[in-house]
């Protein structure tokens, strides 16, 4: 007769070898990306990019969101709340690399 773990481990492990063969494949099957190139004078996004990137996140914006961000991130250390002081130091850095990340994103062709 089956212990109880065994009924409940059994359909547990079947799951996670469908998901990863699952997970297999989509690797061997994905197509291969691009990445965005930033828009240059002229171009249809040029003026979404620059206000947005340019302007935005590298300018006098950019620089208070990074810095609220910090003092949010000390603030959370200094509370022992792990969740805060990660998020505010995660959202820095994605500040600080803000254009590297915009442009580093690749999308399917």
């Amino acid at each position: 007769m089956k212990s109880i773990m065994d009924r409940i481990v059994s359909p547990l492990q079947k799951a996670k070898n469908v998901m990863c063969a699952a997970f297999a494949v989509v690797l061997m099957v994905s197509s291969a990306s691009t990445a965005f190139t930033a828009p240059v004078a002229g171009d249809l996004g040029f003026d979404f990019y620059d206000i947005l990137i340019n302007q935005g996140i590298q300018g006098p914006v950019g620089f208070s969101i990074g810095f609220i961000a910090v003092i949010m991130a000390i603030f959370g250390m200094s509370q022992r709340n792990w969740f805060m002081a990660a998020g505010g130091l995660a959202g820095t850095t994605a500040l600080v690399a803000g254009d590297s990340i915009v442009t580093g994103v690749g999308f399917l062709v």
